[in-house]
């Protein structure tokens, strides 16, 4: 999957497809609570970034991590844009 909407049809589809992702945002939606902060290495695309993102909100801190150079070019376009 390229660059993604979270709240989008296509990514709710994209989840119904795919068991671990959709397992992985479902529980990262349970445990984040506004305030926390998070570190998130090997954040690939940011599905689990993004999801934590949505949760936590303003007063927290959220650090995304993505060593390969073609998934943190995806990464950046998600906060960018």
């Amino acid at each position: 999957m390229e660059l993604f909407v979270y709240d989008s049809p296509d990514f709710k589809n994209f989840l119904k497809d795919h068991p671990h992702e959709r397992g992985e945002v479902k529980f990262l939606e349970s445990i984040a609570q506004e305030g926390m902060n998070v570190i998130d290495v090997g954040a690939n695309i940011g599905i689990t970034t993004v999801a934590i993102a949505k949760k936590i909100r303003k007063r927290s801190k959220l650090y995304s991590f993505e060593p390969l150079p073609e998934y943190f070019n995806i990464l950046l376009k998600e906060f960018i844009l």
